[in-house]
């Protein structure tokens, strides 16, 4: 195949509008470069062939009015840098044709989205959307409900993800074709009940209620996701669902699982909203209300009810701008996304990834926390993480797209008073220096940015004339604890100054462990523990 170049939109729409159907690569003559940073926008009656070729989309491409794009015998590549930079958009009466082509991303496992809204019309035919991670959304991704129609034949897809809602139905017909998710998604006070619903062949299964034709003949869906967008109250019997979720924080959301499996429940949108959460965790639930493990002081949460269902992996919880959240006792996926939010996890795991989704001006706070990986997702992102938190093995920063800061405030604790600590960056600079307390106690902050969030940084410690270094970088557990040498000996000479035998000084270095501003009986007892290695 050869590479396509695109003009401007604004340069050849001119050439296409009326009934005339001409390969663009004959009526161009394109090079071998890729296409330049612009939308590639349809509108009125415009007709676009794009045919025979690998075109690099830099940019958004949208068909609207009755205008018509079809793709054939083509390897469109979305050159994204960033998840969901850009999107396929379809509205109005406008037609979408991918025949015999492939669509994927310059990024490898991101996201495209291909949308339809309104009375548009998608014919979809021995296509390929699996070569990267595109899929087709039925009016769910907002901006317009969905009122039109789609034929889907004889092809891979990545997602279908379809939205019910009371007063847009559609018609949906997928052929003789590999889906790897179908994800049903309701809203506008939509009501309905599913049953059956299971990944494996699809070998005759329709949904005809509500002015809805939805039919899908001879397909395989590896997994299925029921989603709540708004209003609805949805049941769902014997069906295996690999996400269950409700997407925003409102009480006129029900959703109820009956004599099911559900891999993961993730509580999205989160916005404005205080609340806290715990015990959040996987199991076999005969009776189960999240109403009975939330606490809610300001604003709304859904309702979601479980009987005889499995919950086989992990719960999940996203944050949105301007709530304050907490969660204690949980097993749990955690996001952050907008402005100004705060969270704090308490005695929790963290399983798959802590993702920080354009998250600015916000914090999250950890106490006796694990984390089993950090993914900095959709610039622009400013967060602060704070407390006490450990990585799980081979923990990783999955993803780092910037511009993003990530200020980080590592607590010293020990049993080492007065110590010197000086931290050095990846080259060698001093950045910061300081003491511990008489407690031996410290704190510092860490800006990981775009250049240094892989780095490892070094922490020079000094007592009594000896340095110990310890490594920092992002993936370290907190709190960094500092360890003295003490003997029995240091034990005997406390107790001689508190029988008064002895004006000596305490042990040179020794922190006041309980915070009463003098070294005495508890410090003493803290070494003969330390000693025999009694925690």
């Amino acid at each position: 195949m050869m590479f396509s170049r695109f003009p401007s939109l604004r340069k050849y729409s001119g050439w296409f509008r009326g009934p005339l159907l001409v390969s663009l690569l004959f009526l161009l003559g394109l090079s071998a470069s890729p296409v330049a940073a612009a939308d590639l926008i349809l509108s009125g009656s415009d007709v676009m062939i794009i045919e025979n070729v690998t075109h690099i989309q830099t940019g958004n491409i949208i068909v609207r009015d009755s205008a018509r794009l079809t793709i054939r015998n083509t390897t469109l590549i979305m050159n994204i840098s960033y998840h969901e930079e850009f999107d396929i958009i379809v509205e109005g009466g406008a037609t979408l044709e991918i025949i015999d082509s492939t669509v994927t991303t310059a990024l490898p496992n991101e996201i495209q989205r291909i949308i339809m809204r309104g009375p548009s019309r998608l014919v979809f035919q021995g296509s390929n959307l699996t070569a990267g991670m595109a899929y087709l959304s039925f009016g769910a991704e907002g901006g317009g409900l969905f009122s039109g129609t789609a034929t889907l034949t004889n092809s891979r897809l990545q997602n279908i993800s379809l939205l019910f809602a009371s007063e847009s139905p559609c018609t949906v017909n997928v052929s003789d074709s590999f889906c790897n998710s179908l994800t049903l998604r309701f809203n506008n006070n939509f009501q309905g009940e599913f049953s059956h619903l299971k990944p494996g062949l699809f070998s005759s299964w329709s949904y005809r209620d509500n002015g809805y034709n939805i039919s899908f003949e001879n397909v395989e869906i590896y997994s299925l996701t029921a989603a709540c967008d708004g209003p609805s109250q949805i049941l769902m019997r014997n069906c295996e669902f690999h996400q269950f979720a409700p997407t925003q924080p409102s009480a006129s959301i029900r959703m109820t699982a009956v004599d099911s499996r559900i891999r993961q429940i993730p509580l999205h949108g989160l916005v404005n909203i205080k609340a806290s959460f715990q015990g959040l965790k996987n199991g076999h639930y005969d009776e189960w209300r999240l109403s009975d493990h939330a606490a809610v002081t300001s604003g709304e949460l859904p309702v979601i009810e479980l009987r005889n269902t499995d919950v086989l992996d992990w719960w999940g919880v996203a944050v949105f701008g301007g709530s304050e959240i907490s969660i204690d006792d949980s097993t749990l996926e955690f996001r952050v996304y907008g402005n100004g939010s705060y969270a704090k996890l308490s005695n929790s795991l963290i399983k798959y990834r802590f993702m920080l989704y354009g998250a600015t001006n916000s914090i999250v706070e950890f106490e006796n926390a694990v984390v089993e990986n950090i993914d900095v997702y959709v610039p622009p992102v400013t967060a602060a993480i704070r407390g006490t938190m450990t990585f799980a093995a081979g923990a990783q920063v999955t993803g780092w797209y910037g511009p993003a800061t990530i200020k980080r405030t590592f607590p010293v604790q020990g049993d080492v008073a007065d110590a010197g600590l000086t931290l050095y960056n990846g080259q060698g600079a001093v950045v910061w220096s300081g003491r511990t307390d008489r407690q031996g106690k410290a704190a510092f902050d860490v800006d990981f940015t775009d250049d240094n969030h892989r780095e490892d940084w070094n922490l020079a410690v000094i007592n009594n004339g000896q340095t110990v270094n310890k490594t920092i970088n992002l993936l370290i557990a907190t709190p960094i604890v500092l360890a003295g040498t003490y003997t029995v000996a240091d034990v005997v000479m406390i107790l001689r100054i508190l029988s008064g035998i002895s004006p000596s000084l305490p042990p040179s270095g020794l922190a006041d462990i309980d915070g009463d501003g003098r070294i005495g009986l508890p410090e003493a007892v803290f070494i003969l523990q330390k000693t025999a290695d009694i925690h």
